[in-house]
């Protein structure tokens, strides 16, 4: 597990730090919040630990900011997903042998996602 802390208090920071390696964490620790803002974005932790009253950029905008970026990035993951549902959709046609071009048993319902059509024998 790998953490960036930002404390602008040494003492505590140094003590927590120690605590938190002593349980296996690595931790990079930075003592303002514009440097931890951009040390995180550069080395992309498993945690942040961010306290409220720092230089330059208090923890809470540092959170602001990360959590924007995080949900940007997560509008990216989600749509490789959405891409990655059509591929296999895809592998199960050709393995039913459905035309995707005109497709029987796997329809494609616009804006929602696939309907699974089973023909009835009379």
């Amino acid at each position: 597990m790998h953490a960036v802390f930002v404390e602008d208090d040494e003492r505590l920071a140094h003590l927590t730090t120690r605590y938190l390696e002593s349980h296996g964490v690595v931790v990079d620790w930075f003592c303002d919040g514009k440097t931890g803002l951009n040390e995180t974005l550069r080395v992309r932790p498993n945690i942040v630990l961010l306290d409220l009253q720092l230089p330059a950029l208090d923890g809470i905008n540092v959170c602001r900011w990360l959590r924007e970026r995080s949900d940007a990035a997560r509008g990216n993951s989600e749509e490789a997903f959405d891409r990655s549902i059509d591929v296999q959709i895809s592998r199960l046609r050709q393995k039913l042998g459905d035309d995707p071009r005109s497709p029987r048993l796997l329809k494609t319902v616009r804006g929602h996602g696939y309907m699974l059509v089973l023909e009835c024998e009379p």
